[in-house]
């Protein structure tokens, strides 16, 4: 199953209603969903659109090689400019062989760092 990790972006508790649970100040909750299901979770995506979380769903290579993930494949050279898509949108990327998310301004890998 993918993990869903959050990432608080506030100096404050925010809570996801439909996970009943609370990411704690500029931390992270990590959870298994899947991008279906996180389509469905109305009070999470309205405080994703807020600026106060961010968030990234993560698949296994298995998981990948199965086409399970349903993320949108890209090379480097053609991947949209990270600005131009959602905060969060997650891409698998052919030339690092593992899924990429745009935090908005950049493409990020699973660790958070550049790519």
């Amino acid at each position: 199953m993918p993990t869903l990790t959050i990432t608080n972006l506030t100096s404050s508790p925010v809570l996801v209603q439909e996970l009943y649970a609370s990411v704690p100040a500029s931390g992270t909750l990590a959870t298994e969903r899947t991008q279906s299901d996180v389509l469905g979770m109305s009070s999470f995506l309205t405080s994703v659109a807020a600026g106060d979380l961010s968030y990234v769903i993560t698949y296994s290579d298995e998981e990948l090689a199965a086409g399970l993930a349903g993320a949108p494949i890209f090379a480097n050279v053609d991947r949209p400019d990270s600005s131009s898509v959602a905060t969060g949108l997650e891409i698998y990327n052919t030339d690092d062989t593992a899924p990429n998310y745009s935090d908005g301004t950049d493409w990020r890998d699973a660790a958070g760092s550049l790519t």
